[in-house]
């Protein structure tokens, strides 16, 4: 009896055992799935100066869809005259300059944050602390509401998470949202408030909450452009609205009195109707006149250009002034122009001149630390000429190398070397 309880147990045994082998070798063979996770906003990090680093960039949206494309085969990339060519290293040697500027978030406040990440979108990186040199991201800094200058930029308003306007803060009203959907900023990424977080889709709802008929909506119907996906929302009077009565409000609307109100409407109708191109939806009715608004108001640029490069009043002026019109012309412009219409001598004079005017050590090296109109004009020029490089300058970048194929010997000798190691 003993031996046969005995021989059973043994039974027992090696089934179970086997079991447990098979059930690991099926949980070993399950691959995930590859996942880009943005970095996490817990309250353990909220205790570590180090959570948001630079390393944890936010990702471009479409990073999955270059994984896939990967594979084609490469365009020629187009060719450079040699004055483009010297007029790209000019543009990307200040872009340099202007990318290492020492912002922090010690001496710099949220919108001095802003328009660095005007500037450099989910590339802008910055000093946590002046003292520690410890670097973070500039997007993660705003969305995480991280203190700049003493100074957080985000609260609740309206059941939803919502930034500040005044000083210190936003300068009006959308300008983040704006900022973020310029940056290419996905909707899942986090946004927070002391224990509240959400994401750039809550931020979004707040700012549909607060459409109003007669305001300026320029910066919003920036945001709303690139995010909204619904085809109608309410407001919180209760008011319908759609993407295509947004556009109809700001055409209709007087400029108003805002610091370039003129150039932050071209702005939004730009992006509205390139929103509607991508989408391939019918130019009519409110985009019609949207279209044939840009095309005249290109047409009304370019008469009105100084014979500098430059917009805005032609004598007894100041260079940040010039600057900031110039940049503010420029930066609706870049985006409406077809690719065959940014080497027109109205566009290369206006990048000339912002190149021209940062040829400085001053102004190239101490922008950080200067007004907040200042700052403001030299990051709206880096917006311009970020976009501008990458419509005329990056497609003539050469490939990059593929790695040299190894061939037989060596990989002999790496497999010797692999043995050797082991």
């Amino acid at each position: 009896m003993s031996v046969t309880f005995r021989v059973a147990c043994g039974c027992l045994l090696a089934v179970a055992l086997w079991l447990v082998s098979v059930h690991s070798g099926r949980a070993a063979d399950k691959s995930p799935l590859t996942v880009v996770h943005l970095p996490p906003v817990t309250e353990e990090a909220e205790g570590k100066a180090d959570a948001p680093k630079a390393a944890e960039k936010v990702p471009a949206a479409d990073a999955p869809k270059k994984s896939a494309s990967a594979a084609k085969p490469l365009p020629k990339p187009k060719q450079l005259s040699p004055e483009m060519a010297e007029r790209r290293d000019r543009v990307r040697r200040l872009l340099k300059a202007l990318r290492e500027q020492p912002f922090n978030t010690q001496q710099n406040d949220c919108s001095d944050i802003l328009e660095f990440c005007r500037g450099f979108g989910c590339d802008t990186e910055l000093t946590d602390n002046a003292g520690t040199g410890q670097k973070i991201n500039g997007i993660t800094c705003l969305c995480w509401n991280l203190p700049c200058a003493g100074c957080e930029l985000m609260t609740l308003s309206r059941g939803h998470l919502a930034p500040r306007v005044g000083y210190g803060y936003q300068g009006q009203s959308s300008e983040l949202a704006a900022v973020l959907a310029l940056s290419g900023v996905p909707p899942e990424y986090p946004v927070r408030c002391g224990a509240v977080q959400r994401t750039v889709a809550d931020m979004i709802e707040y700012e549909k909450l607060t459409c109003r008929s007669g305001t300026d909506m320029s910066l919003k119907l920036v945001a709303l452009a690139h995010y909204a996906r619904q085809p109608s929302w309410k407001d919180s009077l209760g008011g319908q609205w759609t993407l295509r009565r947004v556009v109809a409000e700001e055409l209709t609307r007087p400029s108003g009195a805002l610091p370039y109100a003129g150039t932050n409407r071209l702005l939004g109708l730009v992006s509205a109707v390139n929103r509607f191109k991508a989408d391939k939806a019918p130019l009519d009715e409110e985009l019609a006149r949207a279209t044939s608004y840009i095309a005249d108001s290109t047409v009304y640029a370019y008469s009105s250009q100084n014979t500098d490069g430059s917009w805005g009043k032609p004598i007894n002026r100041d260079y940040p002034t010039a600057i900031s019109a110039t940049a503010h012309m420029l930066q609706w412009l870049v985006a409406t122009e077809p690719a065959n219409g940014l080497e027109n001598p109205h566009m290369l004079q206006g990048i000339d001149f912002l190149t021209t005017a940062y040829n400085t050590p001053h102004y190239q090296n101490y922008i950080s630390t200067m007004s907040a109109v200042e700052i403001s004009a030299a990051m709206h020029t880096a917006y311009v000429l970020n976009v501008y490089d990458q419509r005329v300058f990056v497609p003539a970048d050469p490939p990059p190398e593929a790695p040299p194929a190894k061939g037989e010997k060596d990989e002999q000798k790496s497999a010797a070397r692999e043995r050797l190691s082991r």
